[in-house]
């Protein structure tokens, strides 16, 4: 279980990092946030931060080392608070 939480976590902080990035790079779209493609992938976010962060909840009661997951629960709130906002302009 700690596996698939660390690699979850990996993924979606990664996904985070690309659209950043991606988009920041190119020219603005000027299109409202509910058709805007960056919102809508920051929008995608919300599920898997969230199955991560009942699972680093499950790994630690398994006797999965509890700074390990605490690390990935302090790491997965400014994705949660991001894709929240996010789904909220969607």
């Amino acid at each position: 279980m700690t596996v698939l939480t660390l690699s979850l976590f990996v993924a979606s902080a990664s996904l985070a990092a690309w659209t950043f990035f991606y988009y920041d790079f190119r020219p603005p779209s000027y299109q409202p946030p509910w058709r805007d493609p960056e919102i809508s992938n920051f929008a995608l976010l919300l599920f898997p931060v969230l199955v991560e962060m009942v699972l680093a909840f499950g790994a630690i009661l398994r006797g999965a080392p509890k700074s390990m997951m605490a690390m990935v629960e302090i790491g997965s709130f400014p994705l949660l608070y991001l894709s929240v906002i996010a789904v909220g302009a969607v």
